[in-house]
């Protein structure tokens, strides 16, 4: 516009390779790198892949990073920030990997700074034991997830799920979860949050005449209610509507103080361990 200094940029694409000595070539892809007359750095997202995983192994220990992300602003409210996206793996006697999503480290001209992180995973297994597997994302209002459809203005939250079995049993437990605040036009928070659990035994027990029972469902939501027409159809057109089941949060809305409880079994024929007939 009229009476501002003239700015320029120059853009980047292409690729560049890293190379230390006596370590694996690094090579790494660049799209639309922006660099600004005033010093400002910008490419798309802030992030880029390593199309070769940057790794180091020590005592057993695995770390690689996948992901590296850089932003740096310019004027007093800019702000800078350095990301990565990696794994630690250990093997031995107790083989397990966790990951971060998004780690990230940011700081302003105002002396403000911290860390935020977009997701967090966890696996490992100890053989002939346990098998544990969970994931945890976190999100804002850029990144929330939808609801009955329909995308969400203020909310902050996480959502995850979490999966246990106990070999020797043969038993197993999975669970998902939201938790989340959306901020109302007053400045106040509204909470919410849905928990859905499953649990199966490893073997029947009796309820009847050759039925057994062999499994256990749970879910719980506060300030949530199925996102369900009024001319709909519980079963036919809620339930069964892609993805099947009442625990997708797609076919969840938030309802203020809505509230939602429901437990179910899962039954089947004794004899056969549920072959002949199960529900």
């Amino acid at each position: 516009t009229e009476g501002d200094e003239a700015k320029g940029e120059i853009v980047l694409n292409g690729r560049f390779v890293l190379d230390a000595k006596g370590q694996k070539p690094l090579r790494i892809a660049i799209q639309q790198l922006k660099i600004g007359s005033d010093g400002s750095l910008h490419f798309p997202g802030g992030w880029f892949d390593l199309k070769d995983k940057l790794s180091y192994s020590h005592l057993g220990v695995k770390i690689g990073i996948s992901r590296v992300g850089l932003g740096f602003g310019q004027g007093a409210n800019a702000e800078n920030f350095i990301g990565l996206d990696g794994a630690v793996q250990l093997a031995g006697s107790l083989p397990a990997k966790a990951a971060v999503e998004g780690f990230q480290y940011f700081w302003d001209q105002k002396g403000n700074n911290g860390f935020r992180l977009k997701g967090v995973s966890l696996d490992f297994t100890i053989p002939k034991a346990i098998r544990f597997k969970g994931q945890l994302t976190f999100f804002d209002q850029d990144n929330a997830p939808k609801l009955g459809g329909d995308d969400l203005e203020g909310v902050s939250g996480m959502e995850g799920s979490v999966a246990l079995q106990i070999l020797p049993l043969e038993f197993g437990v999975s669970a998902q979860l939201l938790i989340a605040k959306q901020q109302q036009a007053n400045g106040r928070f509204k909470r919410f949050w849905f928990v859905y659990v499953d649990m199966n035994l490893p073997s029947g027990i009796i309820v009847g005449p050759n039925i057994a029972f062999y499994g256990l469902l749970g879910l719980i939501a506060e300030n949530m209610q199925p996102a369900k027409k009024a001319d709909e159809h519980w079963y036919r057109d809620w339930y069964r509507k892609a993805p099947m089941g009442a625990t997708d949060r797609s076919k969840w809305a938030l309802v203020d103080q809505g509230f939602a409880f429901g437990l179910g079994a899962s039954l089947g024929t004794l004899t056969d361990g549920g072959y002949l007939f199960h529900a």
